[in-house]
This record gives structure tokens, sequence and C-alpha cells, in this order.
């Protein structure tokens, strides 16, 4: 996991690590804003979403079901990480997206694949979707002795 956020460019390197070790979907990821970042308690809220349409429109909304609304706890090495992204490359504004493209606006599917494509290629893990984070996340989740409905929550399961 540690490598392939090495590999990406520094603005996508939490959320690599969010959705390796949180367990975040992309959509998740890309319409997660500011105001939904608490690193005093450690969480992060899921409550929007954005996805690229096949014609290039971005919409943004809610979850697709009431379970992928949550609140997920977020690990210690990712607190650190995720407090220098907000520093770095997030405006103050509770509504800014957290991982936004280059002119500010919601993250385009192509430049992320791009950059996905490259990090993969760089560990030697070519075969890796971003999709296959989320299983590594509930693994790890798994590893440390949640339940079964612990780890349903966390990745937004209803059944």
């Amino acid at each position: 996991m540690w490598a392939l956020a090495d590999a990406v460019d520094d603005q996508f390197r939490s959320m690599v690590l969010m959705a390796g070790f949180m367990g975040m979907r992309r959509g998740e990821l890309f319409g997660l804003r500011r105001g939904h970042v608490d690193l005093m308690h450690d969480r992060v809220v899921i409550a929007e979403q954005c996805q690229q349409l096949d014609s290039g429109a971005v919409v943004f909304g809610e979850p697709k079901t009431n379970a992928g609304r949550r609140t997920i706890a977020i690990p210690a090495p990712v607190v650190s990480e995720l407090a220098i992204h907000l520093e770095r490359f997030v405006s103050a504004d509770a509504d800014s997206l957290v991982f936004a493209g280059v002119k500010g606006g919601p993250l385009r599917n192509g430049v992320w694949h791009k950059k996905w494509a490259e990090a993969r290629a760089t560990v030697g893990l070519d075969a890796l979707h971003f999709h296959d984070l989320r299983h590594v996340a509930n693994t790890l989740t798994a590893a440390s002795g949640a339940s079964t409905k612990e780890l349903m929550h966390r990745m937004g399961h209803a059944s």
C-alpha cells in the first residue's frame, strides 16, 4: 500500500491510502469534502459521492443506499498523511473537494486512470484495479478482529 502511495503524485497519495486502509470507494473519494473530514476525532463522514457519466458530465449525490452513508475511523498513519494533504492541497472552505482536479473542480476519471496506471506500473502491479484496494482494507480490518457487522458498516454494505 505504501509503495503504491509513493508511486502516485503527492496530491493523490492520501487517496490511495484511504482506499487501501479505509475501504472507501472511488466515487466517495472523488466526492469527499473537507467538511466531512474530522482529524480531531480521526474520522471521515461518507455523505456524498461523485460520478462521471458516459456523457462526461459530473454528478454529485448521496450514496446509493442508507448503508453507504456512514462514518469511518481513520487509521493513525493515514491521519498524519491526510493532515499534510489538507494543508498542501485543499482550501479551508468546508465545501472544498479533498481530491480535486488541476483547476480545483471535480477529479475526472481519465485523469485518475492515467495516474493510477502509472503507479501500478511503477510497483509492478499492472493488473491491480483501484477497487481492489477496498478488499485490501476489508482484509486488514478483518485481521484486526472486526466482526462481520463491523466490516459491513465500514464498507457501506447493507447485506
